[in-house]
Formats: structure tokens, C-alpha cells, sequence
């Protein structure tokens, strides 16, 4: 500092809990930052009482976490019943940040497609709307929120989601009346467009 100069730290932003440990010195610490306060501004003023410039200048500070997490459904996947279309995923974080979702993979014939979609905003849960059948990958992303650059680490977790249509009617084709002698035959039933088709024997001596 030249003759004549004094500085002062002052807090312009951010919740008044923060301590500026030295405010008349030209480097200070700052104490009690949190998260609740987030984010924070401080001003550094400059006084030439010789010259009577004044300079300033804002300094921005935002709280990190040490750590962030994020889990979907309490870790559990989700199975939808017959004809369910909307789910409901509830979210569980730690550390600070902000939520984004995107579904990675699903259904080509779905609307939401194609896929990976875009990273989208979420709170602290989700709802979709899925209303073709099939199986669906949803990735969940915990970030640092800000502008600021930062190392903090990122929270992730995946979630499948299966939705299930309400299954084709059955329909086995045609009796089959076997000629003397014969002791096979092909069964022919009609290809279901939605749930899984299996043939079991009801009645009749098992081999």
C-alpha cells in the first residue's frame, strides 16, 4: 500500500452470519460461510485520502459442500403395473448443488425419444409420463450450482423404469384332431403384440 491508502472489506450479499475476520487489511479471511447463505458478494475498497481515488471491486464466493450424493427410489428400480403410464420418483441428496435427469435409453417407438435426452432441471423428485411399453434408463445428476468454477464431485445414480401395456388376448388357434398312429403335431397360436406368450398342457397324460 502506498501513503495516504486505506481499505476496507465490506459484505454486500449473502446471509450477515459471514465474519470478516480482518476488514481494514488489504487480505482477509472470511469466516462462517454456508451453505444457507450461499451465494455470497464482499467488496474491497481502496481510499487514497491524498489523491481521493476511490477503487473497488466485488469478489464472489459460494459455498461447496464437501461432499454431494444423489438417490432415486431409495436405490430401487421400478416396475410399473398394467397400464401404468406416470411414476413418481422421489429424490434423496446430500451436499449442495442442483438436480438434473435425462432419460439415457428406452423405447425407439416412445415420444420421448430418441435417446439420451437432453439434461433437464429436477427438484426433489420426478415425475414422468411414460406411455409406451418397454424398458427405460433414467441418470440422475447432483452438480455444484453456479457460474464459479469448482473440483467438487458430482453425485450420479441410475434408475430402470419397466412399463408394462396391457397384454394381447391370448389365442391358441384351431383344435387338432391327430390322425391314427401319429404322436406329434405343430401348435399354432397368434403372436401377442404386448406381454410374453407361453404354451403350458391342462389336461391329458404327461410323458
Amino acid at each position: 500500500m502506498y501513503a495516504g491508502e486505506t481499505v476496507q472489506w465490506t459484505q454486500i450479499s449473502g446471509d450477515s452470519g459471514a465474519i470478516i475476520v480482518s476488514p481494514t487489511n488489504p487480505t482477509t479471511l472470511v469466516t462462517n460461510i454456508s451453505d444457507a447463505g450461499d451465494p455470497y458478494t464482499f467488496r474491497y475498497t481502496l481510499t487514497n485520502s491524498n489523491t481521493g481515488c476511490v477503487f473497488t471491486k466485488d469478489y464472489h464466493v459460494q459455498y461447496n459442500g464437501a461432499t454431494r450424493s444423489i438417490v432415486a427410489n431409495n436405490g430401487n428400480d421400478m416396475v410399473g403395473s398394467c397400464n401404468a403410464t406416470v411414476f413418481t420418483i422421489p429424490l434423496t441428496v446430500t451436499g449442495s448443488g442442483v438436480n438434473q435427469y435425462r432419460i439415457v435409453s428406452g423405447p425407439d417407438t416412445s415420444p420421448l425419444a430418441p435417446f439420451p435426452t437432453a439434461l433437464q432441471d429436477v427438484g426433489d423428485s420426478l415425475t414422468l409420463t411414460l406411455t409406451t411399453s418397454g424398458e427405460y434408463t433414467v441418470e440422475f445428476i447432483r452438480s455444484q450450482n453456479g457460474s464459479l468454477t469448482s473440483g467438487c464431485d458430482y453425485g450420479f445414480d441410475t434408475l430402470n423404469i419397466l412399463v408394462s401395456g396391457d397384454p394381447t388376448p391370448s389365442n391358441a388357434g384351431s383344435d387338432v384332431s391327430l390322425p391314427c398312429g401319429d404322436t406329434s403335431t405343430m401348435l399354432s397360436g397368434v403372436v401377442t403384440g404386448e406381454g410374453m406368450h407361453f404354451w403350458s398342457q391342462l389336461s391329458g397324460i404327461k410323458p
